[in-house]
């Protein structure tokens, strides 16, 4: 849990100050990397806070409303 949470945060410090579109470049590798990196069986947990960032921004451009 404290790891999904941790690349979830640095997916957010990533996309902050960036472009939709430049948000949206934004890789699970760059996550891991940032990271300094993350053991082998932890490397899914990059891919909940870029999926969530990629989702939330498709939504905004698509208009999406819940």
């Amino acid at each position: 849990m404290a790891l999904a949470i941790a690349t979830s945060s640095m997916t957010t410090a990533l996309a902050k100050g960036k472009t939709l579109d430049e948000a949206l470049e934004i890789s699970e590798e760059d996550v891991i990397y940032a990271l300094d990196g993350l053991l082998e069986n932890k490397v899914h947990c990059s891919n909940l806070g870029v999926s969530a960032l990629r989702n939330a921004i498709n939504n905004y451009i698509n208009g999406f409303v819940n």
